[in-house]
């Protein structure tokens, strides 16, 4: 260990203890000089403090101690409470008026008393001369800077943790961009703690240039002539700039050595500013302005401090797409009420009543329409009069109410008031807030409306809507008890109409089988068209039992193979008709989450409508494939038959609507029907596209659900 010698400002010889780490500066308040040459040989010796040098400044009254806290800065002091300049109980306030430094203090005399009041004054330690030595004056030292260190560290993320809450408050409750600009610029330079802070905002032009809106702290005169421009001249390529071309965060740590802070150097210096960090605000995916805090300090931007900033310009660009998004609605909602307003204004009379009051809720001041209003005497209203005259059971939650709204101010709430006569009517209380310099709440304004009417209605809709509910519920059972008696007269129709038709076609065969070559030719004709037409009968009933059963039929959702099916019914339709040559194909991988009976109908109606359709194509074209239509899974079916007048897409869909004559193309007129009412059921779409000659799409829409088709 060396001993170095530094001359005081007083003439007085000051070692400086070199040990491997950084220097520790102590201030040694003491105007005994017997006293202060003790202490500094004791703090020669720094083993103690951990390997620091250890450098000490003797002052020998506050007068001197002021000199040297006026021109550097220590880390810690030692304070004997009797100084010849200063009364013994204002020692320490004084020298913490003038450092934020730990001080330790000395006195020749114990007395607890003294010690406590000290240490509540900020004092970190209290020591008695005759009773301290060395390691013990060295440890007490090394705890308070310890001490001192994690408040100070304390402090910083309170800071840090109040200026994001502030930023957040205001992100959540600007009405304005510049509003919100100026207030962010505020939170980081007074909640904070930096030395200057702005934001400016990207103006397109030749060249493109950032343009300062907001700022706070020291020397706002800074931005007068600065010039910050976007593009690859040297006033492009400081912080600010890269920040909004590249999109991240930018630093510079020193700006006497940065070499892109050339062009604002002279000016940053002679403002104070030493190091500074700039982030993007970024709104939409794209680099609207940037934010730019100073500091006075080098290196002042550690991983967390520009975490903090970084953050901040987020939250600022949340509260700028909230800003925009509710400027937006605001001017949708005015238009709407300028709109009724042309219609209403001559029809709206509300009155109502006005009261002024203090911060606790006391009345000093209510117009003649509140009196009307609540029924009572002026006098039985102001003060805290009107409070004993709430209705009883809401009497608890107003209360609560308004404890808390000096610091969360509710806008308004309702509640019950007696009246003189003992009526209870219904009131709605809205409140705004007059405020301090500090924002604190000094007073409110109220409006009082009475809504009893309005409550009253709003009791009578939920009886009847309650009423309603009952009546739907009976409604819907007695609705699905028809259903179930309209199933079976269905299946009984079905069954006493098919029977004998079935039989028709029999004995239409029979006869044919038996007595075909003794029959007349025109009889024979006159036996196909009965069984004919008895078939088409068969096939009708069969249809519409089908479509009938689409009402009734309970819908349960599982996963679907579309291509599954759709290929299989295409293989029956080739097999049934091996002689066309029908060119089909089915994009593999489609699945729908759907009734399997209902839907596997839908597109055997689809597709076998398709088969039918092209009959008269030499290469029949037939595809099947799935798509997106605004988020909601989508099929269709395409064919290139002969197609329709565009004009039918909707009435195609009515049941027995045929285009085309029986002759040219078999069927009844339910299949589509059935297919429209199906997807209808699934709360889908179904609609078609057609071009006469070149076929048809038709396209099967199943909206999302839970679980399902997302």
């Amino acid at each position: 260990m060396a001993v170095q010698e530094h001359q005081a400002s007083s003439g007085t010889c000051i070692p400086t203890l070199v040990v491997a780490g950084k220097v520790l500066r102590v201030l040694v308040v003491e105007d005994n000089p017997v006293h202060a040459r003790m202490i500094e040989r004791w703090l020669e010796n720094v083993r103690g403090l951990a390997g620091t040098q250890c450098m000490v400044r003797v002052a020998g009254s506050i007068a001197a101690a002021r000199q040297l806290l006026a021109h550097e800065q220590f880390d810690a002091i030692v304070l004997d409470l009797v100084l010849p300049d200063c009364p013994r109980e204002e020692t320490l306030q004084q020298i913490r008026a003038l450092s934020s430094a730990p001080v330790v203090v000395l006195s020749s005399v114990q007395e607890e008393g003294v010690a406590l009041n000290l240490l509540r004054e900020g004092a970190q330690d209290y020591l008695v001369k005759g009773q301290v030595d060395p390691d013990r004056l060295q440890r007490s030292i090394r705890y308070a800077v310890q001490r001192h260190q994690l408040e100070e560290e304390l402090r910083r993320q309170n800071q840090a943790l109040r200026a994001l809450s502030e930023c957040n408050y205001v992100v959540g409750h600007a009405e304005s961009e510049a509003e919100l600009y100026a207030e962010v610029c505020k939170v980081v330079v007074r909640r904070a703690g930096y030395r200057f802070a702005w934001i400016g905002l990207v103006r397109h032009g030749v060249p493109p240039r950032v343009e300062p809106c907001a700022w706070d702290g020291f020397a706002p005169s800074y931005l007068e002539k600065i010039s910050i421009t976007l593009d690859d001249a040297p006033t492009g390529k400081g912080p600010a700039a890269r920040a909004v071309r590249y999109g991240r965060p930018q630093g510079v740590q020193d700006v006497l050595t940065d070499p892109d802070f050339e062009p604002w150097r002279d000016r940053a210096v002679a403002h104070g500013y030493r190091s500074l960090v700039a982030v993007p605000i970024c709104v939409q995916d794209q680099n609207i302005g940037v934010l730019c805090v100073y500091s006075e300090h080098v290196n002042a931007f550690d991983a967390k401090a520009a975490e903090l900033i970084e953050e901040l310009g987020t939250n600022l660009a949340v509260g700028v797409d909230r800003i925009r998004a509710e400027q937006e609605r605001r001017r949708a909602e005015a238009e709407r009420r300028l709109a009724e307003s042309r219609f209403r204004l001559l029809a709206e009379v509300s009155p109502i009543g006005v009261a002024y009051g203090l911060a606790d809720g006391g009345c000093v001041y209510l117009n003649d329409r509140t009196c009307q209003l609540l029924g009572r005497p002026r006098h039985e209203l102001l003060g805290q009069g009107w409070k004993r005259f709430i209705y009883e059971e809401d009497r608890p939650r107003l209360v609560e109410e308004w404890r808390v709204w000096e610091t969360a101010p509710f806008e308004s709430t309702e509640f019950r008031f007696v009246q003189q006569t003992g009526a209870v009517i219904w009131v709605n209380l809205q409140l705004a807030a007059v405020r301090g310099a500090e924002g604190n709440g000094l007073a409110v304004v109220a409006t009082i409306t009475d809504v009893t009417a309005r409550r009253r209605a709003e009791e009578a809709v939920e009886k009847l809507t309650r009423d309603l509910e009952r009546l739907v519920a009976e409604r819907t059972r007695q609705l699905e008890h028809a259903l179930r008696e309209l199933e079976a007269f269905n299946h009984s129709l079905a069954h006493d109409i098919r029977a004998p038709l079935r039989r028709v076609i029999a004995y239409c065969e029979l006869l044919k089988l038996r007595c075909g070559e003794h029959v007349p030719e025109q009889a024979r004709h006159y036996v196909n068209l009965v069984r004919s037409n008895a078939a088409h009968l068969d096939r009708l009933v069969e249809d519409l039992v089908n479509l009938a059963r689409v009402r009734t039929h309970r819908l349960e959702y599982r996963e679907v193979d579309v291509s599954k099916v759709c290929t299989q019914v295409l293989r029956t339709l080739e097999e049934a008709e091996p002689e066309r040559r029908v060119d089909w194909r089915v994009e593999p991988g489609l699945r729908a989450c759907a009734d399997p009976y209902l839907f596997e109908v839908a597109l055997s109606n689809l597709l076998e409508n398709a088969w039918k359709y092209t009959r008269g194509r030499e290469v029949a074209r037939i595809e099947v494939a799935g798509m997106n239509v605004e988020g909601n899974v989508t099929f269709y079916v395409r064919d290139n038959g002969c197609g329709f007048d565009p004009s039918f897409a909707e009435q195609i869909f009515t049941p027995f609507t045929r285009l085309h004559r029986a002759d040219e193309f078999e069927g009844t007129g339910i299949g589509l029907a059935t297919v429209q009412r199906i997807i209808a059921r699934h709360n889908g779409r179904v609609w078609a596209e057609s071009t006469p000659g070149e076929g048809a799409t038709f396209y099967l829409l199943l909206p999302p659900g839970p679980g399902r088709n997302a």
